[in-house]
């Protein structure tokens, strides 16, 4: 605000000294509106009101003097795209310069110290870059003035024009560093260099046509020629990013039909049914070890702005019997500050770093099971969908919080699993701030060789502990894509494989376990609430769609049309010896009596598919063809459901 004012004043005193009163016209009144708005969006971006220690007072005035520029830029600019060429050049300069000089008497009273910028490091001139851009800056603005004058000939004027071009563009793409490129940083760090030379070179020529009223030269040509080249200069820098940036992922490319090994059945439930899963104090019986030196500097030290965290792992874990010495606590994202540590030496490792913006999830998880010992414990975070959507859901607006999460979506979830988006996405993004689900985040720890000890949301973060319990799965490809497959009980036992459309997490097949463990059972002994399926899912779900691609195992002859329903082994031996032996005698079937009789509990269901195997064991053709169209008629009329 006081920056604000400073402007305006500014603004008045210049306009007093020329004119000698403060009558202002209307075509300033225009202009004023201009300036402020270029004021607010080069004050937005600069960066010059954020106060940081240890950065010296002239290095500071060094942002003022990008800032001023970078009005200058805006200004010049809209007076020559709107041609305001009889206001008083004087009027404008002299405002720009006592603005300048009110901010620079401001800092040096304060007398602030901040700290220094980071200089760009020593990096090799691209002379390719340099090529192929100065061809684009020529040829971009021959084919402009041809399409607008009808030849390539160049005027006497048009010469100059373009020489002059030439050398803002040379000094502006030397002074910026554009092209020393660097390797393996975020696009947007690269991008951005150009995206400044750019504003940078169209302002400086606005500048110069303006104040030497050269307003003779078509602003056609000039904004034109300038406008293809940055879009040109854009397209070649994005495709160098993505094809020199190293390829770091833990996505794995998906293809039609190459499935993936899934072992579940279940129904979709609320997240909030699993906020906590918490069972005794986790007691490391074992060491004969009593202190409470780690307590203390858990407590004070390491947690100290984490109080309910604290509590969290208090209530949960023995922490008098843990030597210090084993204890390693680290805000980090980078793998290798875990690598340096030694081997099966650690009985606590905590990052208090969110996963989300770990590069490799998967690797840091790898790196940890290495460092800690068997039955030792890693307690970290991460942030759910649902808790993602809380914080744009309380920081902003609902509309703007909704149109935050859309862009989200698609940048995070559909874009980062295309193959070639992929690739974008990760050099975009560095990884940052990924989305991730519940499930994705426990199945990845489970397949790093970890098991759950607790789990509880805390500041719409959900923490866990877990322990050591086995050492990484050897499966290279977890269940990321579309399409995978279940591995069911068939006929004389033999073990094949149902193909589906994924409904779930990804990852969401190592956590079967923990979810049996922590969830009850419907009547007919399905999981009844899970937070492994997703929205989409639950609509797939709805429409049969998950269960299409098992025509495919049809035409494989693994199953009929019409028979018992093929079950996952752990679920196949729940179920009475007579009538275990009775299903493996016959093939299962896509469409399972359960459609037919509409059973209401697991007792029902077996009753069914009793009555079912006796029936077809003297009627085969038959009593497929009546169950066929029984289900039919119950599936369309009478809205009957997956069980």
């Amino acid at each position: 605000l006081f920056d604000g004012i400073l402007l305006f004043c500014a603004f008045f005193v210049a306009f007093l000294i020329k004119r000698g009163n403060l009558n202002i016209e209307t075509n300033f009144k225009n202009f004023l509106i201009v300036l402020f708005l270029a004021w607010f969006f080069v004050t937005l971006f600069s960066k010059k009101f954020i106060k940081l220690e240890k950065r010296n007072y002239f290095t500071y005035i060094k942002t003022y003097f990008k800032s001023i520029l970078g009005i200058v830029i805006l200004l010049f600019l809209a007076i020559y795209i709107f041609g305001w060429y009889n206001l008083s050049r004087v009027i404008i300069s002299g405002t720009l310069l006592i603005f300048l000089i009110f901010e620079i008497s401001y800092l040096s009273i304060r007398e602030l110290f901040f700290k220094k910028n980071s200089r760009i490091k020593d990096i090799p001139f691209s002379v390719f870059f340099f090529l192929i851009e100065l061809f684009i800056v020529g040829s971009t603005f021959l084919l402009i003035y041809f399409y607008r004058k009808g030849t390539f000939k160049l005027s006497d004027d048009y010469i100059i024009l373009l020489l002059a071009i030439f050398i803002i563009w040379f000094v502006v793409s030397y002074f910026i560093h554009k092209f020393k490129i660097q390797k393996n940083v975020s696009f947007f760090k690269v991008i951005f260099q150009f995206w400044k030379s750019e504003l940078i070179i169209v302002g400086l020529v606005a500048f110069i046509i303006v104040n030497l009223n050269l307003a003779l030269f078509s602003r056609f040509i000039i904004l034109g020629s300038l406008l293809i080249f940055a879009i040109f200069e854009n397209i070649i820098v994005t495709i160098y990013s993505i094809y020199t940036h190293k390829k770091q992922t833990d996505y794995t490319d998906t293809y039609l039909l190459k499935a993936d090994e899934i072992d579940y059945e279940s129904k979709f439930v609320d997240d909030k049914d699993t906020r906590k899963i918490k069972r005794e104090k986790y007691n490391f019986s074992s060491l004969r070890f009593k202190s409470s030196l780690l307590k203390n500097k858990l407590k004070n030290v390491y947690l100290n702005k984490f109080e309910e965290v604290y509590k969290f792992i208090e209530n949960n874990i023995n922490l008098e019997k843990l030597n210090i010495l084993n204890l390693e606590v680290q805000f980090s994202k980078n793998p290798y500050n875990i690598e340096i540590l030694t081997d099966n030496s650690l009985e606590l490792y905590v990052n208090l770093r969110k996963i989300n913006d770990f590069r490799r999830i998967n690797m840091n998880f790898i790196k940890v099971n290495e460092k800690v010992k068997l039955g030792g414990l890693f307690i970290g975070r991460f942030q759910s969908l649902p808790q993602y959507a809380n914080y744009y859901y309380r920081k902003y607006p609902f509309i703007l919080a909704k149109l935050f999460l859309i862009f989200g979506f698609l940048l995070k979830r559909v874009m980062s699993k295309l193959p070639f988006f992929k690739r974008v996405y990760f050099v975009i993004t560095k990884g940052r701030n990924r989305l991730i689900s519940k499930a994705e985040a426990l199945g990845r720890l489970y397949y790093c060789g970890f098991e759950i000890i607790s789990i509880e949301e805390i500041d719409n973060f959900t923490w866990f502990i877990v322990k050591k319990a086995n050492q990484p799965l050897s499966d290279k490809n977890p269940s990321y894509g579309p399409f995978f497959k279940q591995k069911r009980v068939g006929k004389n036992a033999k073990m094949i494989f149902m193909y589906k459309v994924r409904t779930m997490h990804p990852y969401s097949e190592y956590i079967q376990k923990l979810i049996y463990e922590n969830h009850r059972l419907n009547d007919r002994g399905k999981i009844k609430d899970d937070f492994r399926v997703t929205n989409w899912g639950k609509v797939i779900r709805s429409l049969w769609i998950d269960e299409l691609p098992m025509i495919i195992n049809w035409f494989k002859r693994d199953v009929k049309l019409v028979g018992v329903r093929p079950l996952s082994e752990s679920f196949f031996n729940t179920y009475p010896e007579d009538l275990k032996q009775e299903r493996i005698k016959y093939k299962p079937g896509l469409i399972p009596p359960y459609y037919v009789d509409m059973p209401d509990s697991i007792e029902e269901v077996w009753d069914s598919e009793k009555r079912y195997l006796e029936k077809y064991k003297k009627h085969p053709l038959g009593t497929d063809f009546i169950y066929f169209f029984k289900a039919l008629n119950n599936i369309i009329f009478h809205h009957a459901k997956s069980s």
